[in-house]
């Protein structure tokens, strides 16, 4: 379930619900101008990661199915620059760490995997844009706890 609060209207307002099946407790997520883009995710049983991407119109409170994913994620971080939307490492199929970073085009609903990676395969980390450069922090990676932070740039 979804709902909004606005501090000029109360109580909570109920929204439009997530398409399932899926769980979004583990997708990466990204805004864009009036819509809500949640990337990848995992199903509710197995808890197998999924590659899924949604989008929700805040506007006409509405959820649409985009193109999927190249491959399943969940725990993956996503950062927009210049109306780009970047899903960064995740935990994949068989609890592997990825290390890719998809760079996925909202206007056309295209997608494609960078050549540039990330240093380790890694999940559940933070990742805060600033200009044309994003820092990543925290997380779980191939090589054990992280807790350095990684400074990457923008760039296809």
């Amino acid at each position: 379930m979804i709902e909004r609060h606005s501090l000029s209207t109360a109580p909570w307002q109920k929204l439009a619900d997530i398409p399932g099946p899926g769980t979004q407790s583990v997708a990466a997520y990204a805004t864009i101008s009036d819509s809500v883009y949640l990337l990848g995710g995992e199903d509710e049983s197995p808890h197998l990661p999924i590659a899924r991407v949604i989008r929700y119109d805040i506007t006409a409170d509405s959820w649409s199915i985009r193109s999927p994913l190249p491959s399943p994620r969940k725990s993956s971080v996503a950062v927009e620059n210049s109306g780009i939307v970047y899903v960064l490492g995740g935990c994949g199929l068989g609890g592997s760490y990825l290390d890719q970073i998809v760079a996925y085009n909202p206007a056309t609903d295209s997608q494609c995997v960078m050549a540039t990676k990330l240093p380790v395969g890694m999940c559940a980390f933070v990742a805060v844009p600033v200009g044309s450069k994003v820092y990543l922090m925290g997380g779980a990676a191939s090589i054990g706890n992280l807790s350095s932070t990684y400074e990457g740039s923008f760039s296809q």
